[in-house]
């Protein structure tokens, strides 16, 4: 039978191997609890992080996520329905720098000029020649700009002498609506003795009614702050007393629409003579209203009006007077741009003529 100093040290044994065994399983649910967190920072991580990089962008989808074809459309299919798109919405065109919805990524329809929104072999490379076309419509449009500018310079050599003029022609003008308010006046005061001149008088005073707009239009022209010495003002000087007719069909002008009467307009735009605002009332009661928009030009013309709303038109007017050189400078900016971007890019022949 076991002594008693015996039976102490079994159950000093046991309890050291209990408290050994509870030792083992507080560091083996802490090392779960490690691998645990381990394993939810790992999830972060997208597909792509796993592979190697020759895989990445080699039109080859191999992630379930699309994460490894940033710049491919091989994963679009994936990319269009994820609620997230790991790289926004839209597909980069690897020869130019148009960006493309993914809806229509592998679409049938090549809106890549290099093709690389479709499949390989669906779409020829176009990229040389649209953009021997870009280079021509901005070198295009630059050669307007800059004999606007031309033309600009002749303006302003002549708008002194020009406002000068105008001012005396004001001041003619004020002196003869004073005369002609002392004239009727004076016709006023013998109609009333005779009634046969009341007809006289009536057309007496809308002569003189047509001219106290006449002279109310006058000074505002010839009033120092319109034709300031700010840079872009003077030249406008130029269009004072001139109109430019623009005729337009009422098809066109309501937008294409099929339930119009086929008639035609003669607009006649008269700079610093019209009046843009409460025009006469349409049908639905709203004042006509008439916004112009100044575009450079090589010469005085209209270009198009449109009527955006009911009543509410919008004329496109080209002059030398509104040309700068600032569209100048970003025409000349963005050539110089399209020529440097497409020699980084693999876009075919492209001639790249000197004078463009």
């Amino acid at each position: 039978m076991p002594s008693r100093a015996t039976k102490r040290s079994m159950l000093a044994f046991l309890l050291a191997m209990i408290v050994a065994i509870a030792c083992m399983l507080v560091l083996s649910n802490q090392q779960d609890n490690n691998d645990i967190k381990t394993d939810t920072d790992e999830s972060k991580e997208t597909c792509v992080d796993s592979l190697p990089i020759d895989l990445v962008d080699d039109d080859y989808c191999d992630c379930q996520d699309g994460s490894d074809e940033p710049n491919t459309s091989a994963c679009s299919h994936v990319l269009l329905h994820s609620e997230t798109p790991p790289f926004g919405p839209e597909f980069n065109c690897k020869a130019d720098d148009k960006m493309v919805s993914l809806a229509f990524v592998h679409d049938g329809v090549c809106d890549c000029c290099d093709g690389s929104d479709e499949r390989d072999g669906l779409c020829a490379n176009t990229c040389a020649t649209e953009w021997e076309r870009r280079l021509q419509t901005l070198q295009e449009r630059l050669n307007v700009v800059q004999r606007g500018l031309k033309r600009r310079t002749e303006y302003l050599a002549g708008s002194v002498d020009k406002v000068q003029k105008l001012k005396e022609d004001f001041e003619r003008l004020a002196e003869a609506y004073q005369s002609g308010q002392r004239a009727f006046e004076d016709l006023q005061r013998q109609a009333q003795h005779n009634p046969e001149l009341r007809g006289q008088l009536e057309q007496s005073y809308n002569v003189l009614r047509r001219v106290q707009y006449i002279t109310y239009i006058q000074s505002r022209v010839v009033d120092p702050s319109t034709f300031s010495d700010a840079a872009w003002k003077p030249a406008f000087v130029e269009l004072v007393g001139e109109c430019y007719t623009y005729t337009v069909n009422e098809k066109e002008l309501k937008g294409g629409t099929p339930n119009v009467i086929p008639r035609k307009y003669d607009m006649v735009l008269c700079p610093f003579q019209n009046s843009y605002n409460h025009g006469e009332p349409c049908a639905n009661g709203q004042e006509r209203h008439t916004r112009v928009e100044l575009l450079c030009g090589e010469q005085n013309r209209v270009v198009s009006v449109e009527e955006r709303e009911m009543c509410q038109y919008e004329v496109r007017f080209e002059t030398p007077a509104a040309c700068g050189q600032a569209e100048q400078d970003v025409l000349q900016d963005e050539i110089s741009r399209v020529k440097t971007f497409f020699k980084t890019k693999d876009v075919g022949e492209f001639a790249g003529h000197e004078e463009l």
